[in-house]
């Protein structure tokens, strides 16, 4: 993002979106820190980053920051807000499926150690 304000040109958009990511994750992190440690808070409060998220870039209460003459001026801030918005949901699906790796992880390392029928059949009745 800093690159971007100094040139004023809005050409750096992997930057600008990484910049993004890394920003909501640490904010989803850092804020409330000892939730991180139960299972059932931390869930709790990516809930609570999910209605944020969701209100701020799906139900358009950031059009009130846009409606004022600095975002219409800015070039660099509109590229920012529209390549954000493509991707707002990735570092949260993310953070989803970081957290429930572990279970999955143990669920597949149980079924490899079935017996071979059994392995079969519960692999072809998940496969649909």
């Amino acid at each position: 993002i800093f690159m971007c304000f100094v040139l004023g040109k809005a050409n750096y958009g992997v930057c600008l979106i990484h910049t993004c990511c890394f920003l909501l994750i640490w904010i989803m992190m850092h804020i409330g820190f000892s939730m991180n440690y139960d299972k059932y808070l931390f869930r709790l409060k990516l809930l609570g980053a999910a209605v944020g998220i969701f209100l701020f870039w799906d139900c358009n209460f950031s059009r009130v920051v846009k409606i004022n003459d600095f975002w219409e001026a800015s070039q660099t801030l509109w590229e920012f807000y529209c390549a954000s918005y493509l991707h707002h949901w990735s570092a949260f699906i993310g953070v989803i499926f970081a957290i429930n790796q572990p279970i999955a992880s143990l669920q597949l390392r149980k079924l490899e150690s079935l017996s071979l029928l059994n392995n079969m059949f519960a692999k072809t009745l998940l496969s649909g």
